[in-house]
């Protein structure tokens, strides 16, 4: 008795763009999910036009990724940087190192930082310059062997020392709403 007719600025591109992503079961999901939302009297006010828009600039890992923030919350990245002794003058030579592509399984967790930027330019994260504060969060990916690696080798430079920046990824509003209408499945949240 819910079940109301979805809007059309909403239904019609998303039924469209789903003719296109039937072999992409992460995005055909996030379709499907809008238009149940849309669908839905009492939750049809989450669906908003610009998701189906959303959808169509993401990629599979990407709605993985989504799919993550939506369980698991804020997350911990770093940026590795070179800083010159004498000037303090500094090169940041990895940004938004993460193992959220690796967690999330993504099917090429070294694009996490790219995906990052897509979603940030999307709307539906941030990555403001604070931190988490508990410190062992940080660790698991100070400690990641690669990420180990990479700041023995950049260390060897002469006259320079490398250091670590501690940043967070943070949903925005838009993104936990595309989180509500999209990512998370309706029949689900009917059944908990």
């Amino acid at each position: 008795e819910e079940v109301q007719q979805p809007k059309p600025h909403i239904a019609v591109p998303a039924i469209e763009a789903l003719r296109y992503t039937g072999s992409e079961s992460e995005l055909s999901e996030l379709y499907a999910n809008l238009l149940a939302t849309s669908m839905d009297r009492a939750t049809a006010y989450r669906a908003h036009p610009g998701f189906v828009d959303m959808i169509k600039n993401m990629s599979p890992d990407e709605a993985k990724l989504m799919r993550f923030f939506a369980t698991s919350g804020n997350q911990p990245l770093i940026n590795i940087k070179v800083v010159v002794n004498d000037q303090g003058h500094f090169r940041i030579t990895h940004r938004h190192i993460s193992l959220i592509g690796i967690k999330a399984g993504c099917q090429h967790p070294p694009l996490a930082a790219n995906y990052l930027d897509n979603l940030v330019r999307l709307g539906l994260i941030a990555i403001p310059e604070r931190y988490l504060t508990r410190d062992e969060v940080y660790t698991e990916i100070e400690e990641f062997p690669q990420i180990k690696q990479i700041r023995e080798d950049l260390g060897k430079q002469q006259g320079c020392r490398v250091e670590i920046d501690r940043l967070s990824v943070e949903l925005t509003d838009l993104g936990k709403q595309f989180i509500r209408a999209c990512v998370i499945d309706k029949a689900a949240q009917e059944r908990s």
